[in-house]
């Protein structure tokens, strides 16, 4: 999913997330930070979160990088709950992701 990409640490949330996002860093060893604590600027970050939904939850999180300077380079998301819309919203335009299921 991310092994070609270039970043400094992978960024999640709290829950289901954090597991998934915590293997992947041990993978392509690097970091994870769970939150915004600990990012500067000029950090290139991946996003992992458990599911999308509306992209509410996604977009609050890439704000509060792009905030402290960081960069985020691609989302994954482990779902993404088609029927909730946040790809005809367009909430994430301009982040590239994509997910490992589609329900």
């Amino acid at each position: 999913m991310f092994d070609r990409e270039i970043f400094d640490c992978i960024v999640t949330c709290k829950g289901t997330s954090s597991m998934f996002a915590a293997i992947m860093a041990d993978r392509l060893n690097s970091s994870v930070l769970i939150g915004t604590e600990g990012i500067a600027k000029g950090t290139k970050v991946i996003v992992i979160m458990d599911e999308l939904r509306s992209g509410e939850c996604a977009k609050k999180l890439i704000t509060g990088i792009e905030a402290k300077g960081g960069e985020v380079i691609r989302i994954g998301f482990i779902s993404e709950i088609v029927s909730e819309g946040a790809r005809k919203s367009k909430i994430l335009r301009g982040y590239p992701f994509e997910a490992l299921v589609t329900i």
